[in-house]
């Protein structure tokens, strides 16, 4: 999937020089699981700053990095992506609805209610 099909109408900006239009083969947060076409998401967490694994992110093969605006730039090289957005989690939970095809629209939800019997 293209990353201008992915970022289309969200409240990102793109950091880098290329301005090339990636191809995204798979979405990670763990810099351990990247492949080359992967877009990487460099956030806090709770154990560890995924924005300190970028270039390693970068060195295997990912096409985009998403990250906030207060993280240094780093070089995606000529064939990258540089994504910047003040809502990394919620950018990212939108990239990934489009990017799954939005599989929550395709589940029956059954709902039960009551006291006794359940």
């Amino acid at each position: 999937m293209k990353l201008s099909a992915l970022i289309s109408g969200l409240d990102v900006q793109r950091r880098d020089a290329g301005g090339v239009d990636v191809r995204v083969c798979d979405l990670t947060e763990d810099s351990r699981t990247v492949q080359p076409g992967s877009l990487f998401v460099a956030r806090p967490g709770t154990r560890a700053d995924g924005r300190r694994f970028i270039a390693q992110a970068i060195e295997l093969g990912a096409s985009a990095v998403l990250t906030d605006p207060d993280c240094p730039g780093f070089d995606p090289g000529p064939e990258g992506a540089w994504i910047v957005s003040g809502d990394v989690p919620g950018v990212c939970a939108q990239i990934a609805e489009r990017y799954f095809g939005a599989p929550a629209s395709k589940l029956d939800l059954v709902g039960v209610t009551g006291t006794n019997g359940k």
